[in-house]
């Protein structure tokens, strides 16, 4: 049944969207600012330096100047910079750089944002790179920092004005410093070390102690790496290295793989570096080896999940009703959950994130016809989805879907809603940050290929892969399943009004009730 809630809620999406339609225009405030095209440069008495930065003479520079030395956990700050109006700005950084260098910046201890401007001709020639950042009224503070690798020297920065485009949001690089894993120490009695390589106490080391003199064909092999799926992990290193030295990686029974370890300030400095690994479910070993050289000294590894494979069919989930495990030799684990209907569900447990936040929900499932399925994390607020039906019930397709998760243990429930669901092979869990932002799927407003066509008297109503269009031939709406968007067309253009489907979940209802409704809106008018 269509309920009064839903019922105002559409009404009030349709009344917003027929006042845009009418000539309604989203208005932009334009401010002026007199704080245009000011140079701060880098090596200004009043700015910040830590790490390695420092400032060096080169004739390029603007003032004479640069500040190098930008690596392993270096930064520098501009100090004093000053605006008269609060807004975002445009902001040119002049570098150097003779190879490609990424760097952080920041304002006022905001979000970092990851830059990778281009490489220079060499390091000689200086370059120019433009980012927007948030400022307030009066002084402000810019930190460029290095990411704890190599980033660009740095010759001044120019405050060019206003801008009318957002600040980036902090989603290459620097976001992953926040993903957070088990943690093993190098030292770990269950750790096996061969040749040279000794366990020895450190200041640093987050233990007091670490793995030191790998050379020599030395080896220090990590025994318990003990994940809860399969997928791809980051394994975050911390080590220690005055110089750079490299060391192999080897997975369980894979390929040695060379990593070129950045070397750290010093001798007592702790660096860290993220390295991919396929991991498989349960016991895994992970070992360091210098191959008949010299390796860094280890203080510890982190195992991080990051793109994570999680079995409908695992005993650790929990299902109700009629839902059961049933072989499938298409499925990834040849087995799926089906006979989801009249009320069942299933709930993967043990789903482990690394930072709350948005996470990408990648679904395989078959489904000969079209279904739904409800689906929420940790007992909320549950979300409606239908999904495109699959080729026959022996072809899995897959759909993304983006839930809130919290930093370790999750649990995410997919049900029925008293209808029928699909089969569910397995989904794929990942960081929203780590995905691609602009997917090559189809445009926003693209319904797919057109299906059925019925009329009612003067409204046609017409199914698509991806939602339905209703029109009566002086203008059309239409609802997107896999946006969760609606939007309306008429003679003398394009008018779109969105509306999370999120917000009227909770209601329950079907596509073809909402459809059905649309048509009454429509006739009544």
């Amino acid at each position: 049944m269509f309920g009064k809630a839903m019922k105002r809620g559409f009404l009030f999406f349709v009344i917003i969207c027929l006042v845009i339609g009418s000539g309604g225009q989203l208005v932009s405030t334009v401010y002026a600012d007199d704080t245009e095209n000011t140079t701060y440069e880098a090596e200004a008495d009043g700015n910040a330096m830590t790490g390695n930065a420092s400032i060096s003479e080169h004739p390029a520079a603007s003032g004479g100047q640069k500040v190098g030395g930008m690596y392993q956990g270096s930064t520098l700050q501009f100090n004093h910079v000053t605006v008269s109006v609060s807004g975002n700005y445009k902001i040119t950084v002049y570098y150097f750089s003779g190879d490609s260098r990424p760097f952080n910046i920041s304002a006022n201890g905001g979000d970092k944002q990851f830059e990778e401007p281009p490489k220079t001709v060499d390091w000689d020639t200086v370059g120019a790179y433009d980012v927007t950042l948030p400022l307030n009224a009066g002084e402000n503070s810019i930190l460029i920092d290095d990411n704890n690798w190599y980033s660009p020297d740095i010759d001044k920065i120019v405050i060019r004005g206003l801008d009318d485009s957002e600040p980036g949001e902090g989603s290459g690089g620097d976001w992953k410093e926040k993903l957070h894993g088990a943690i093993i120490e190098a030292e770990a009695p269950e750790n096996i070390i061969t040749g040279n390589a000794k366990i020895a106490d450190s200041s640093v080391g987050s233990g007091g102690k670490i793995v030191k003199d790998m050379n020599k064909n030395s080896t220090l092999q990590f025994t318990n790496v003990t994940v809860p799926a399969a997928g791809t992990y980051l394994i975050r290193i911390s080590y220690i290295s005055g110089d750079q030295r490299p060391v192999y990686i080897q997975v369980n029974d894979g390929q040695d793989e060379l990593v070129d370890l950045p070397k750290t300030a010093s001798w007592d400095t702790v660096g860290t570096y993220d390295v991919e690994a396929s991991l498989q479910e349960g016991l895994n070993t992970i070992t360091f080896s210098d191959h008949d050289w010299y390796s860094p000294d280890f203080d510890r590894i982190e195992v991080i999940p990051y793109t994570i494979s999680y079995e409908a069919e695992s005993p650790v989930n929990d299902l109700t009703g009629e839902a059961r495990v049933g072989d499938s030799p298409n499925a990834s684990g040849g087995q799926k959950v089906g006979y989801l209907n009249g009320g069942s569900s299933i709930t993967f447990n043990k789903i482990t994130a690394p930072m709350p936040g948005d996470y990408r929900i990648t679904v395989a499932y078959f489904s000969g016809d079209p279904r739904s399925f409800y689906v929420s994390a940790n007992g909320g607020v549950e979300q409606y989805y239908e999904l495109p039906k699959t080729p026959d019930w022996d072809t899995a397709l897959t759909y993304e879907l983006t839930l809130p998760l919290n930093e370790g243990e999750n649990t995410i429930k997919f049900s029925d809603g008293n209808w029928y669901a699909p089969d569910l092979d397995r989904i794929i869990v990942e960081p929203a940050l780590g995905t691609d932002p602009n997917p090559p799927v189809e445009e926003e407003g693209d319904l797919g290929t057109p299906g059925t066509s019925n009329n009612y008297g003067a409204i046609t109503v017409t199914e698509y892969t991806y939602g339905t269009l209703v029109s009566n031939g002086q203008y059309e709406v239409s609802y997107n399943t896999k946006s969760g968007y609606a939007s309306y067309k008429w003679t003398d253009g394009i008018r779109s009004c969105k509306e999370s489907i999120a917000a009227l979940n909770s209601v329950r209802l079907s596509l073809k009730l909402k459809t059905m409704r649309i048509i009454q809106v429509l006739v009544l008018r």
